[in-house]
């Protein structure tokens, strides 16, 4: 009785399979009602259950085919503390700086840095008013990436850069032309203001500077903003501008000398700012840039050996 019980299970076993298996060609591909299938699948012995032939395993293991030294790790490196002084989420700075070509570097054409050495760096920059050219020598390298538009960086925190700032036509003398520009440099989207803004902002006497290439404003200030580990650091700016505000847009090219205060700034930048500041140069210039559109009847035709 029990033999004859395994082999009808077994049946019914092999014909719920068949029904499901079967193609959708197939006479037998009827659709099964799911209460039918339950009712079948509840005749099953479990006799029936136990014929079944045993799941057998391969014997595959993942973790054979990986180095387990390596888990957990970056390029076989052992991870590290993760902080907010590791995180790159960092929105990049607003300087207003529109390039029209690649800035150039004197350390990169061929001069030689080190001590002593001065950096001519140049930008051809694009304002509402027209084209100029800036240029200004600095002891550090033209920073290149993502993040920087003109600037150069030195070993320690200090370094400087350029901005350029739309000038409020309340800004009408050099006082209230300084109060406008240390607002802008230090506004939320710009490079002091990514960690959550800058306190503690003092403005000091602003004036205007002669020089072979016309006029300039000079100011300086100082404020307390926050790194990116959360430390408040104390900075200093010295900040020298294009004078007068260019075309209705009133835009001033600035180079921002910035650094740490008291005796750090005399340590950084006290032996190179008036090196720096006085070599600031900001002219007018006739882009050699043209945005020509080239008609395909004008291309040459180069042979590239396809069959033809």
């Amino acid at each position: 009785m029990r033999d004859l019980a395994g082999r009808s299970s077994g049946t019914l076993l092999c014909l719920l399979l068949a029904l499901l298996l079967a193609p959708p060609s197939s006479p037998l591909s009827s659709p099964l009602p799911r209460r039918a299938f339950v009712s079948a699948a509840a005749l099953l012995s479990p006799a029936a259950a136990l014929a079944l032939p045993p799941a057998t395993s391969s014997g595959f293991d993942p973790a054979d085919y990986v180095d387990k030294s390596k888990l957990n790790t970056f390029s076989g490196s052992g991870a590290g503390p993760v902080g907010v002084g590791t995180m790159s989420s960092r929105a990049r700075p607003v300087t207003g700086v529109k390039l029209l070509d690649e800035p150039t570097s004197s350390f990169e054409l061929g001069g030689r840095g080190g001590k002593g050495k001065m950096n001519n760096i140049q930008a051809e920059l694009q304002l509402a008013a027209g084209p100029v050219r800036a240029s200004f020598d600095c002891p550090w390298s033209l920073k290149r990436g993502m993040f920087y538009d003109v600037e150069a960086r030195g070993e320690n925190s200090q370094g400087c850069y350029l901005q350029v700032v739309k000038l409020p036509r309340s800004a009408a003398d050099a006082a209230q032309a300084g109060r406008a520009l240390a607002a802008a440099v230090t506004a939320s989207e710009t490079r002091f203001g990514a960690n959550g803004g800058v306190d503690a902002l003092r403005v000091g006497p602003s004036g205007l500077k002669d020089a072979p290439g016309g006029q300039y404003l000079e100011t300086s200030f100082t404020f307390s903003t926050l790194s990116p580990s959360m430390r408040e650091l104390p900075r200093k700016v010295v900040l020298r501008a294009s004078w007068p505000p260019r075309g209705a847009a009133r835009e001033v090219v600035a180079l921002v000398l910035q650094g740490g205060v008291g005796r750090k700034w005399e340590e950084e930048n006290g032996q190179y700012e008036r090196m720096i500041m006085e070599s600031f140069f900001v002219a007018d210039e006739k882009s050699s840039l043209k945005n020509r559109r080239v008609k395909a009847q004008d291309m040459p035709l180069v042979d590239e050996g396809f069959p033809q």
